[in-house]
């Protein structure tokens, strides 16, 4: 599931939207902690929120921040 499955999904699942907004950046392949508690930070965003929670504005700043990865890891099966 991609990050923006995962925040679309979180307004009709509930078990989903119960999510706290730093677990799942943090779940992301390649997420740095402390990297992403600073871009949290910088945003002004408490990571302790639920994702259901979440403003269209705040999603789409979340997406344009942290959603860089859904396109470049479908070809690339890490063989030489």
């Amino acid at each position: 599931m991609t990050l923006s499955e995962c925040l679309t999904e979180a307004s009709t699942d509930e078990l989903v939207g119960r999510v706290k907004l730093l677990w799942v950046l943090e779940s992301l392949p390649g997420a740095k902690k402390v990297t992403t508690r600073r871009a949290l930070e910088g945003m002004s965003l408490d990571g302790s929120r639920a994702i259901s929670d979440l403003e269209a504005p705040v999603v789409w700043q979340i997406l344009e921040m942290f959603d860089n990865e859904d396109s470049s890891n479908d070809s690339d099966d890490g063989k030489g």
